[in-house]
């Protein structure tokens, strides 16, 4: 975002942003969502690199949307 933020300039206030997210699951325990996440259609992953994913959300709602706000 900071990129895009960076070489839009002024513009990026017109700028429309797009996600393409995967699966969001809200949980007080993202450790733990990652973690059974990894065990299933995941499991080709680690917890850590499903945290790190920009296609899964993981976390509460104010979790996510700071996330997703770039913050």
């Amino acid at each position: 975002m900071r990129l895009v933020r960076d070489t839009a300039g002024e513009r990026f206030e017109r700028l429309e942003m797009n996600v393409l997210v995967q699966r969001v699951i809200v949980s007080h325990d993202k450790r733990e969502a990652a973690r059974e996440l990894a065990t299933g259609r995941w499991a080709g992953l680690t917890p850590d690199e499903i945290l790190a994913s920009p296609y899964v959300l993981v976390g509460t709602v104010d979790e996510m949307v700071e996330a997703l706000a770039g913050c």
